[in-house]
């Protein structure tokens, strides 16, 4: 043994990582709605408000798109068949045989 340590892994982990994010995030979101709250007249409010979420919802489309092509790519071990093959897991699972053509 060389000394390293695996990498956490399960759920706690996961939500752990969530909340992380989450705790980096609001803060950021709070303040582009404050200045947007601020820098924009009364009467334009709700028009840039909906610019604001509609530009939040395309970047979040945005990175759940790269994160989706990333791990199609490269997969939870890196890709066992080469560059741009489907892991051989993804494959759907063949038919049930019939009752009659089962080995015993």
């Amino acid at each position: 043994m060389d000394g390293r340590r695996a990498a956490p892994t399960g759920v706690a982990t996961l939500a752990v990582a969530i909340g992380g994010l989450g705790i980096a995030v609001a803060p950021q979101l709070i303040t582009a709605f404050g200045l947007v709250e601020r820098t924009v007249p009364a009467t334009r409010l709700g028009e840039a408000m909906a610019a604001l979420v509609g530009s939040i919802t395309l970047a979040q489309s945005a990175g759940t798109l790269t994160a989706g092509w990333a791990a199609e790519r490269s997969g939870p071990a890196g890709p066992p068949n080469g560059p741009g093959r489907p892991h051989r897991s993804w494959s759907p699972a063949p038919p049930p045989r019939p009752p009659c053509c089962s080995p015993p």
